[in-house]
């Protein structure tokens, strides 16, 4: 069994060592990570309700959030990482992620991250990985805004990721803004 090595990082966004992904303390480490955040044919914003997952704690256990998620591991590019997580997370492998930007975010809890945001649209069919047990919803862009007047439902990652990118994504004609 292969042990997957993730890179830490200091805040100046330089690697200053590399852990198996099992030794990560998630509160304390900077690790690189890539969210995707998906929107469907009927102009639908997929969000996954973060489940508990035994052998990787999750810091955020139900909270919304994105619903295609990962560390990025030691050696693989933002853009694999990113196509991993939809493959693993919602079984789509038919899709290319678009590239929104990345940065280091310190969140509202003191977690620092450096997070790399993607976003695939005009996805029909997902088939999410049932051991990860998060619940998918799907919400109209105006539910989403509606939801979003109460941010302390949604996880503090996909808050930084909506909040730098928001203006990026069509619910309507199926593709990004550059």
């Amino acid at each position: 069994m292969d042990i997957a090595l993730v890179d830490c990082y200091d805040r100046t966004g330089q690697v200053i060592g590399t852990k198996p992904r099992a030794d990560i303390d998630r509160r304390r480490d900077i690790v690189p990570t890539a969210y995707v955040l998906v929107v469907t044919r009927a102009s639908e914003m997929l969000l996954a309700r973060i489940a508990e997952h035994g052998d990787h704690p999750r810091l955020y256990t139900g909270l919304l959030g994105c619903p295609a998620a990962t560390m990025i591991r030691h050696g693989e590019s933002a853009d694999a990482a990113a196509q991993r997580a939809l493959e693993h997370d919602l079984g789509i492998t038919d899709a290319v992620p678009r590239f929104l930007g990345k940065e280091m975010a310190e969140l509202p809890d003191g977690v620092v991250r450096l997070i790399h945001g993607f976003l695939v649209t005009g996805i029909n069919a997902i088939s999410p990985t049932a051991g990860e047990g998060s619940v998918i919803q799907r919400m109209t862009r105006s539910a989403l805004e509606h939801a979003l007047h109460q941010r302390s439902a949604f996880a503090p990652t996909f808050l930084a990721l909506w909040d730098r990118y928001s203006d990026r994504v069509s619910f309507s004609l199926f593709r990004s803004y550059p």
